[in-house]
């Protein structure tokens, strides 16, 4: 009986590793810090380096977002485990910064 479990035990293996269901990818870089611009933009620098600037203007709209149009609260914003926060807790996903931030040119900087 022990032989017939380390069979099917090996075929098991061998099935899984061979049918992963999913590919470990690589995290988007994590924001190391954050400026904000008096236009309601971002500048995020970015754990590899990268600065980026990400547009807040079309959330302004949404939900908890609305009290982000008080420039005191905007300018509140802070680096926080990855991403950033707001005095008020409104925060944004650090992988949403990442890939709908646009590079910042050098003569931008």
């Amino acid at each position: 009986m022990a032989v017939l479990s380390m069979f099917y035990g090996i075929i098991i293996s061998m099935y899984y590793f061979s049918n992963r269901p999913f590919k470990i990818e690589k995290m988007n870089p994590r924001v190391k810090n954050v400026a904000p611009n008096s236009n309601y933009k971002l500048y995020i620098t970015f754990d590899n380096g990268e600065i980026k600037i990400f547009d807040v203007n079309p959330y302004l709209q949404i939900g908890i977002f609305k009290e982000l149009k008080d420039k005191a609260l905007f300018n509140s914003v802070k680096p926080f485990f990855g991403s950033i926060q707001w005095k008020n807790g409104q925060d944004l996903c650090p992988d949403t910064l990442y890939l709908e931030s646009k590079i910042v040119e050098d003569d931008a900087k």
